[in-house]
């Protein structure tokens, strides 16, 4: 059973975050699946290094995004941007990890569950502090940034 699932009550109101919250769930699940089930390493590379990926080109744009509000928020959004770098870090660890050829699956178990717990985290932050500045009508839904296209999935190297 996967510790993160999608579900409507993740939803913030933005469709670009939105998708890609929807999107790295998946992704952070399917890890999840493979590491679970012990499956090879090369196929958990491929998903961990496309949820990397995503994972870092979401987070710049939703910083962008928070970077547009009044300085009363600079200390939410200061807070919001370290989880962000403290979520990618465990990512780019696991990543890493599984390009240096470590076979440990309990160790890369262990490190999966963290970087979920990261996840879930994040994303009950990102419904409450993102998803209600834009009910509140505080940040703009960033029409005029460049239009969302998914990352590819491609396997790492």
């Amino acid at each position: 059973m996967r510790t993160l699932v999608w579900q409507d009550a993740l939803r913030i109101g933005h469709p670009r975050i939105d998708s890609e919250h929807e999107r790295l769930v998946e992704l952070a699940g399917r890890i999840e699946d493979l590491v679970g089930g012990r499956q090879s390493v090369d196929g958990i590379q491929r998903e961990c290094g496309a949820f990397l990926d995503l994972l870092k080109s979401h987070c710049a744009f939703e910083e962008t995004l928070l970077r547009k509000l009044p300085l009363s928020y600079v200390d939410r959004i200061d807070a919001h941007i370290f989880d962000h770098r403290f979520l990618i870090i465990h990512a780019e660890d696991l990543a890493e990890r599984l390009c240096a050829g470590k076979r440990d699956i309990a160790d890369l178990a262990d490190l999966s569950k963290t970087v979920m717990r990261l996840m879930r985290e994040l994303l009950v932050d990102d419904v409450e502090l993102v998803g209600g500045l834009l009910r509140e009508g505080k940040m703009e839904l960033g029409s005029h940034l460049a239009p969302f296209a998914p990352l590819p999935i491609t396997p790492t190297a």
